[in-house]
């Protein structure tokens, strides 16, 4: 495939309105189509494109050759198999599936096509995580033997919308007791060379969970009278093939300040650990010296040689690196993050029932 591509847009929430805002500064591909079961959200869609609140309609279309997917979970692995069964490639939103039929759902459907599959984890493509990927490459720290990541963002204001719950609302009274482990573990897994490309492997997950205090507590402030069935605070214990402990702690509801991309990294030569808030910056100790990671020559080198200006884009600049990387993957037919790896990633979300 070459020349411009056309991609449609399924779900239009925030992140389906950053890929719009990414469209006016990259004209290597047009977005032809849009999709969202909200009619009102449809029309109010400030693109003047096909529209339709079926996705299954996209395939009439004419050289379609991607979708991005942008739906809430439940139904990432469903239309994502989909399109991939018609040849179609997909950016699918974080977690690419829910359980164990869902990922076989999704491998099934990328067997016989000719499509490719990558999942939109945007924190792979954080400066800090690409410094310490350096870090770690270059033997700084040694030999690595424990990695822990956080996310910790309390956002139980995104729970309700209008005195109804959301979406994300509702996922707290399912019985899926954890969400996207992906944000965590996308890093973790390309600093240690764990997944489709690298030598390693999970061998063991063990999942743990705290009382729903927090939910709770939240749900009576508002009135919600739904059964709070997700734990406040979520932790894994991952051991690889080569006997690398991972320590995940997943918290979206505990009343504290937020880190969002938080970890830390022992080696037998050094350690690098974030802040213990998104404010706070992160540290780097080895040849017994603490730096600030900020201060390091791959921190620096890392965002010299950024795709997109870190100071005109912000955050924003580590997303539309991944939609550049998504493009970039339809041209030489190869993901950046392939199925294999999403399914490893969001793997702890089902690992829960084996125990």
């Amino acid at each position: 495939m070459s020349g411009v591509k056309h991609i449609g847009l399924i779900g239009l929430g925030s992140r389906g309105k950053l890929f719009l805002d990414y469209s006016k500064i990259d004209n290597s591909f047009k977005i032809v189509a849009i999709c969202d079961i909200d009619e009102k959200t449809l029309n109010d869609f400030p693109i003047s494109v096909f529209k339709t609140v079926d996705y299954k309609s996209f395939i009439d279309l004419e050289n379609l050759d991607a979708v991005y997917v942008a739906t809430p979970p439940k139904f990432h692995a469903e239309i994502s198999a989909f399109f991939l069964q018609h040849n179609i490639s997909v950016l699918c939103e974080v977690p690419a599936c829910l359980n164990e039929n869902e990922a076989d759902l999704l491998k099934n459907a990328l067997k016989g096509s000719s499509a490719i599959y990558m999942m939109a984890e945007n924190y792979v493509y954080i400066p800090e995580n690409l410094a310490i990927q350096k870090i770690i490459k270059a033997g700084k720290v040694g030999e690595i033997i424990f990695v822990e990541g956080m996310y910790i963002h309390d956002c139980k204001e995104l729970f309700m919308k209008d005195g109804k719950l959301t979406w994300r609302g509702e996922w707290n009274t399912d019985n899926i007791k954890y969400h996207y482990p992906t944000h965590s573990l996308g890093p973790i897994c390309r600093w240690l060379d764990i997944g489709a490309d690298g030598p390693d492997y999970f061998d063991k997950i063990v999942n743990y969970g705290t009382k729903s205090s927090s939910l709770i507590e939240y749900f009576k402030e508002n009135n919600i009278n739904e059964k709070a069935t997700q734990p406040d605070i979520v932790f894994s214990i991952i051991t690889t093939k080569k006997g690398v402990v991972i320590h995940l702690r997943y918290d979206t509801k505990t009343n504290r300040p937020s880190l969002k991309n938080g970890f830390e990294i022992q080696g037998t030569r050094g350690w690098i650990k974030s802040g213990r808030y998104d404010e706070e910056e992160p540290i780097v100790y080895y040849k017994k010296k603490m730096i600030p990671l900020y201060e390091t020559e791959e921190y620096k080198e890392v965002v010299e040689k950024f795709p997109f200006d870190l100071k005109k884009y912000g955050k924003l600049a580590v997303t539309f690196t991944m939609f550049n990387d998504f493009l970039n993957s339809l041209r030489v037919r190869k993901s950046a993050i392939p199925l294999e790896d999403a399914i490893l990633w969001s793997s702890p979300i089902w690992s829960w029932n084996k125990q």
